[in-house]
């Protein structure tokens, strides 16, 4: 009986993590576009919000106040979509829809370096790293 509960306890959590690591807000299409370039990038990191939008800061009481991607873009774009999206775009994110927002836009943007960090966006994608934050590039632990 306790064997059985342990393995039904953890296959919600399997199935969980699953479901979290191709997570895709609100009917959000530019992550499928980018998974039909890319397919073994699903269920990695970059298959997350991160890829096109950056963290930001603000100052609250004399403080300065990080917030990781998603929640910037609650910040900035707010809940109800008032806000501006622009704001939380990163140089990747940019770079992708001047290209056209499309999977066609995604490829394009394979020999640009968008955060310039001296790796091409498909080297970056190519081992994991993400092509719109600088501070994220192949060889380089980040925490």
């Amino acid at each position: 009986m306790r064997k059985t509960f342990f393995l039904i306890l953890a296959l919600i959590f399997l199935s969980a993590a699953t479901v979290m690591a191709a997570y895709h807000h609100e009917g959000e299409k530019d992550a499928d576009k980018f998974l039909s370039a890319y397919p073994d990038t699903a269920g990695t990191k970059l298959d997350h919000c991160a890829l096109c939008h950056s963290s930001g800061k603000y100052e609250r009481k004399g403080k300065m106040v990080s917030l990781g991607s998603c929640q910037w873009c609650h910040y900035s774009y707010g809940y109800d979509g008032a806000g501006e999206i622009k704001d939380t775009i990163n140089d990747y994110g940019s770079d992708y829809k001047s290209a056209g927002r499309n999977t066609v836009a995604v490829t394009a943007l394979d020999a640009l370096d968008s955060d310039g960090d001296g790796y091409t966006n498909y080297e970056e994608v190519a081992v994991g790293t993400f092509p719109g934050n600088a501070d994220d590039q192949p060889g380089r632990f980040t925490y």
